[in-house]
């Protein structure tokens, strides 16, 4: 009994030891780094929880108390490893071929314990692109192109103080006088995320690229042959780079397509298993957000920070998507972090806005109707030019325009579909892409008037993968 009990918690230890160095060694971009008190409290909890399952198994099987134990233990690090890595179907395998090898291999189990605490984070790919890449790009001129950073969130609207909207005055940060222009009256491409990302990326309206739209067996893709932001300024010879807080935003709708690297906060997580199991029970138990969860914007935008100030030979984009919301506390500390990376990129031409305001809440046929109007449209939008006068724009734009004006300061708009934020009013502007329906378009008129229009195209449903599937469901966009 006592061999059996020694045997399993010097495996526990090594397996916490192991993991330990593999993930000061191989640390993911948006995941926690444990503190010194984290480590300590890992190796004592799973040496102890190693040894105590040895005891209990006792009960069963003295001779092979240690390796049963190993064996329950896999049941908690193997779902956290396949979470790590990626295989979302694998995570109870060890426990079996754990508990298959005990009575023939003893010595196997232990060496596949112990070694099992280096694979999640050495398995780990980081900052890896996630989409296609561009092979063949121009070379840029650092002298004319400049850095362009764009930062966008979802569910916060013009009036809730994101952008400290009715008081630019000389001492705000966000003061004309810095550069900063803004647009009172900036209508969304959708009153939901999804459609509204497509938009924001191709600077077309969502009946023309048709992703995003709800289909009887999934979500739309853009439709083939459109160009978007990031694939434009990659081609131009910039480094790309995203920083994405919602699931909805997936590598399988085509949005990591044209980064050089693709950092994703559902990928994150704490990498230790004992600090990740505790984290876990903690929500079951109490409903409440866990640490990781808690500070994902601080970390993201942290990471955003150490993009920016890296030195570079080529021009820059990067794309940082908070998950912003219209609570008022998430809003000011959202409005906290942006104002981080204005300070960071004092040099960078930077963008901000809001994907759509707060979804309308009531259903039936009349929701979709409801969501195409000024409520859930009418977002916060802003664009510094250093260097530039800013100022305060009144009239109607298209925040689906932020793409091409954006790609107008690189010297690449044309023939890029939308227009220049900076250019003539547009006489009307087409939203649509409700959440639940595919079929409801409208124009908005400059007098604020919402007619309907006919639909458009509707590109592929998407088939998720795993991991995207886990993180909708963690995030609560579906059950």
């Amino acid at each position: 009994m006592k061999r059996s009990i020694v045997f399993a918690s010097l495996a526990g230890f090594g397996f916490s030891v192991a993991e330990i160095v593999a993930v000061r060694m191989n640390p993911a971009p948006l995941d926690p780094v444990p503190t010194l008190t984290v480590m300590v409290v890992s190796v004592l909890s799973t040496t102890a929880l190693l040894a105590l399952g040895a005891m209990l198994m006792c009960a069963i099987s003295q001779r092979h108390a240690g390796v049963l134990a190993m064996a329950v233990f896999a049941g908690v690090w193997g779902p956290h490893t396949s979470e790590l890595a990626g295989w979302h179907r694998v995570g109870w395998a060890p426990t079996v071929v754990i508990a298959a090898m005990g009575p023939f291999a003893p010595a196997g189990a232990v060496v596949l314990t112990v070694a099992s605490g280096a694979a999640g984070p050495t398995l780990r790919d980081g900052a890896a692109p996630r989409g296609l890449v561009a092979g063949n790009r121009e070379v840029a001129n650092r002298l004319t192109q400049p850095d362009v950073l764009l930062v966008t969130v979802e569910g916060v609207g013009s009036d809730d103080g994101m952008m400290d909207e009715g008081r630019w005055g000389r001492r705000s940060r966000f003061s004309p006088t810095n550069g900063w222009t803004h647009y009172t009256t900036a209508i969304a491409p959708a009153p939901s995320t999804l459609p509204s990302a497509h938009s924001l990326l191709t600077s077309l309206p969502v009946r023309d690229h048709g992703g995003g739209l709800t289909t009887p067996n999934g979500d739309s893709k853009r439709v083939n042959g459109v160009m978007s932001l990031p694939v434009a300024l990659q081609l131009a010879g910039y480094e790309t780079t995203a920083v994405i807080a919602s699931p909805m935003i997936s590598p399988e709708h085509g949005f990591a397509d044209g980064f050089d690297r693709w950092m994703h906060a559902s990928e994150s997580s704490e990498p230790l298993v004992m600090m990740g199991a505790l984290n876990r029970l903690s929500k079951r138990w109490t409903d409440a957000e866990t640490a990781v969860d808690a500070d994902r914007d601080q970390r993201m935008v942290a990471h955003a920070l150490d993009v920016i100030s890296a030195p570079s030979v080529q021009p820059r984009f990067v794309w940082v998507h908070l998950a912003g919301t219209d609570d008022s506390g998430d809003v000011q500390q959202t409005r906290a972090q942006i104002l981080k990376l204005a300070a960071a990129s004092g040099d960078w031409v930077m963008a901000v806005a809001s994907m759509h305001a707060t979804e309308p809440t009531q259903t039936g046929p009349q929701a979709a109707v409801a969501a195409l109007s000024d409520d859930a449209l009418e977002v916060p939008l802003a664009i510094r030019r250093p260097g530039v006068e800013g100022g305060v724009v009144s009239k109607q734009v298209a925040v689906a325009d932020v793409a091409h004006t954006l790609l107008a300061f690189a010297g690449k708009a044309n023939p890029f579909p939308g227009r220049n934020l900076h250019g003539p009013e547009r006489k009307r502007i087409v939203v649509g892409g409700a959440r639940g329906d595919a079929n409801t378009f409208a124009a908005r008129s400059p007098q604020g008037h919402y007619l309907s229009v006919e639909g458009g195209r509707v590109g592929r449903t998407v088939r998720l993968a795993d991991a995207t599937r886990h993180a909708l469901k963690e995030s609560g966009y579906t059950d």
